[in-house]
């Protein structure tokens, strides 16, 4: 039987070491993120399967309940409305101090922020929608990516394909660097770098500094110039950098440099 803290096997809960961490998805639910994948984010509060919000906030005309997480009874349960109201009625807040306590950010800042009710919470992803074929821009949960014909980028008559990704929960560097695995994968092609920036980027500027521990100098690098090293994210191998460094004196832009490196040689 697996153990209801991290639902692998070969332990219980007693002996359990596994950190779990915690944070809220888009409509304020309380999720457990899987330590073995960081994508999964799997919810431990009531919530309504057509609009995500919980019984309380459900903005649909009939609630509809989903599978969640019981971490009490260390398995997934499914509600019905009635059952639901009863609960609530006699648990006024299901998220517990601790958890807000482990409710830790995910990434490979210095510092860890730990997510609590007294401190300053995490400034939420937010998207523009694209207003046609040829621009990058989330609806839903979908990150669209148009690729062009070479010298046509913008032009919705000139999309060869359009790149389907998951929309995500944080903008960082490991977010960049799926986005340059994509751009390496489909060469001879062009993109729009500038939807990108006006619909992804802009609006989360605040979001982005906060996530990478950014100051003002580098925030505005990522906000003008991250099309340079999403374009040659690996370009250099390690050894080359350190030979040009060695040979040049200066410091070559990559994903090395870009975010850490204030002279840096574009």
């Amino acid at each position: 039987m697996p153990c209801t803290i991290c639902q692998q096997n070969g332990h219980n809960k007693r002996s359990c070491k596994v950190e779990i961490h915690y944070d809220y998805d888009d409509c304020g639910i309380e999720c457990r993120i899987n330590p073995q994948d960081e994508d999964d984010w799997q919810p431990i509060e009531p919530h309504c399967l057509n609009c995500g919000h919980s019984p309380t906030d459900c903005e649909c005309r009939r609630f509809k309940a989903a599978k969640w997480f019981d971490e009490e009874k260390g398995k997934w349960r499914k509600n019905s409305f009635k059952q639901l109201i009863f609960r609530f009625s006699k648990k006024i807040d299901s998220v517990s101090a601790d958890r807000k306590l482990k409710a830790v950010n995910h990434n490979n800042r210095n510092t860890q922020q730990i997510k609590m009710s007294s401190a300053v919470q995490s400034i939420k992803v937010k998207f523009i929608a694209p207003t046609h074929r040829g621009e990058c821009g989330v609806i839903g949960n979908k990150l669209y990516f148009p690729f062009f014909m070479m010298g046509c980028c913008g032009d919705a008559n000139a999309v060869v394909k359009v790149q389907e990704l998951k929309a995500p929960k944080k903008i960082n560097k490991e977010f960049f660097q799926k986005i340059a695995t994509l751009l390496k994968l489909i060469p001879f092609m062009d993109w729009d770098w500038s939807s990108f920036r006006r619909n992804i980027l802009t609006p989360n500027r605040e979001h982005i500094q906060q996530e990478m521990g950014l100051d003002e100098f580098f925030t505005n690098r990522v906000m003008n110039d991250l099309v340079v090293v999403l374009n040659r994210w690996d370009k250099m191998s390690d050894e080359e950098e350190q030979e040009f460094i060695t040979q040049t004196g200066g410091t070559p832009v990559s994903h090395r440099t870009f975010f850490t490196e204030r002279e840096c040689e574009f």
